[in-house]
């Protein structure tokens, strides 16, 4: 694992589009069994200025241990203050699910058999299940475009 982490890091074989991606996005780990050091050094590497630097992008860390690390834990409040740490994966999806339905409301739900009843007029080998937008529009986003 040692050698996989440090091999991300050199010059020919550094993922630079994922890089990017962490660099510039904020950061969810769920259920993760990352050990403490490889918790810090995935942390690091996915921050271009170091932890410590001020950046608008934060880190969430769901999982069953981080917090029970006493120091991981003395680590992030020292370092990475802007790295929130949450226990329990499937509590934080849970209250994750909870606040997003309570923000958009339920998704608007197609009965099966009307799910069956609709095709795709462009094209009949069309195998796309239809959602919402095509049962308005009788029309698949792949054959539109």
């Amino acid at each position: 694992m040692l050698e996989f982490v440090c091999s991300l890091q050199s010059e020919h074989l550094t993922p630079e589009k994922l890089f990017y991606e962490l660099e510039h996005s904020h950061l969810l780990i769920i259920g993760s069994n990352f050990s403490n050091w490889l918790a810090r050094l995935f942390l690091r590497m996915a921050s271009a200025g170091g932890l410590s630097d001020p950046r608008d992008f934060g880190e969430v860390l769901a999982d069953s241990h981080t917090d029970s690390d006493e120091r991981l834990m003395t680590f992030l409040q020292q370092v990475s203050v802007r790295t929130r740490v949450y226990s329990g994966a499937e509590q934080f999806v849970d209250e994750l699910h909870r606040r997003w339905m309570s923000r958009r409301g339920p998704a608007e739900v197609i009965p099966l058999a009307a799910r069956r009843s609709v095709s795709c007029r462009p094209s009949a080998r069309c195998r796309t299940t239809p959602s919402s937008s095509v049962m308005r529009a009788k029309t698949c986003r792949p054959c539109r475009d």
